[in-house]
């Protein structure tokens, strides 16, 4: 019997708390210090609620507004509730942006027509805000090795490798009075000789 009665006070506190709460749940109440005024809203278990607005002077009225219907609601200044209704979506253009039309508004991005590009797919500025083709330069002057050296102007020349020596031969350079001798050895290495001369 002891067990029945502790169950039934612990079911009948249980249903108090959560009314307790659900009524304060839906309850609010707020303070304009620049006008004294007092505004209270209580949620009624038919889902209405009754607003209260007390002045600074102590006169008071009270309002039953009726249930919300679904959806998002704001404040509406008066001690209730407006339904939101978000502003219009903004004009898209064909990437589907928006951006601000210096008024405030939005207008349609439309992106800037694609710049030319040259053969090789490339564009750079044309020094006027706008695009131009990327042309590149010719290809450099290519020796018998197909390899280009910097001609020391700011340009290329074609690059060629001095002569080979013949076998067993010499060379003289007179620019710096060098002598350079090659001689063949049986197992086919070869020895070199450079003399120093003068110039």
């Amino acid at each position: 019997m002891k067990t029945h009665y502790l169950l039934t006070t612990t079911l009948i506190a249980a249903s108090l708390l959560s009314i307790q709460s659900a009524s304060a749940a839906s309850s609010a109440s707020s303070y304009d210090p620049s006008t004294g005024r007092t505004i209270t809203s209580n949620g009624n278990a038919d889902g209405s609620h009754t607003v209260t607005v007390t002045e600074r002077d102590g006169k008071s009225t009270t309002t039953v507004r009726g249930k919300l219907p679904p959806g998002i609601h704001v404040d509406d200044g008066n001690g209730g509730w407006k339904r939101y209704n978000p502003p219009p979506k903004p004009p898209a253009g064909p990437t589907g942006i928006s951006v601000g039309d210096g008024n405030g508004g939005w207008k349609a991005y439309v992106p800037p027509p694609k710049p030319p590009a040259g053969p090789t797919g490339i564009s750079v500025g044309d020094g006027k805000g706008g695009w131009k083709a990327y042309v590149p330069p010719p290809k450099p002057p290519a020796g018998p090795t197909g390899i280009s050296v910097d001609d020391g102007n700011g340009g290329w020349k074609p690059y060629n490798p001095p002569p080979k020596l013949p076998i067993g031969g010499s060379a003289y350079d007179p620019e710096t009075g060098r002598t350079t001798t090659s001689i063949r050895n049986a197992d086919g290495s070869h020895t070199v000789t450079v003399t120093e001369g003068r110039r």
